[in-house]
């Protein structure tokens, strides 16, 4: 089974994908993020890495498919300093893959092996604001330049991703815990279970 998570780029997808993954048993967490293609350090300044053309979708894609055939994958690691994958490591399969990204759904294909796709709903300034602060803390960013890709890049695809919200099959507007939606989609993940 295949749980999607997105919403704009700092609307919590990770810290919610943490909770689910506490919630549920038999669980497997991949993240967009390790996907980026990357780029030289020279280009980095002007890359648009909030771009689905910046995501490796076939990658992606083929781990997912080999995941639901009970085959073991390598995962890239990325190096947000680096702007580069620095390795690979090993995911065993698992009953529920969550699968967690801002632009991954995006893709069609994507989006079609999801058993449920969960939009997280936040303020926009919200999601600037930790953005800001994730790219000071994690990935070694100077605020002006967070500012910058923010309004050259980001404020751009938030129209695209705002029409995932008519593909989505769960809305859930922000909530520091989010305790009850975490509660709603770890029944949802038993029920199923059941079924088959």
């Amino acid at each position: 089974m295949i749980i999607g998570i997105t919403g704009f780029s700092g609307s919590g997808k990770t810290y919610f994908s943490c909770k689910l993954e506490k919630a549920i048993s038999s669980v497997v967490v991949i993240q967009q993020d390790n996907y980026y293609k990357g780029c030289s350090s020279n280009v980095a300044k002007n890359y648009n890495f909030d771009s689905l053309e910046a995501i490796d979708v076939e990658k992606l894609f083929n781990d997912i498919i080999e995941l639901k055939r009970g085959k073991s994958i390598k995962i890239p690691k990325y190096d947000f300093k680096k702007h580069r994958r620095v390795g690979y490591y090993m995911i065993e399969p698992k009953d529920v893959i969550l699968l967690e990204g801002h632009l991954i759904f995006l893709d069609e294909k994507i989006r079609k092996l999801t058993d449920l796709l969960v939009f997280l709903e936040v303020d926009v300034d919200l999601a600037l604001v930790r953005r800001i602060k994730r790219d000071l803390t994690c990935r070694g960013r100077d605020v002006f330049e967070v500012i910058e890709r923010y309004e050259k890049f980001v404020a751009r695809v938030h129209q695209e991703l705002n029409s995932l919200k008519k593909k989505s099959d769960l809305i859930i507007p922000y909530s520091k815990d989010n305790e009850k939606a975490v509660e709603i989609i770890a029944t949802f993940v038993k029920m199923k279970k059941r079924i088959r």
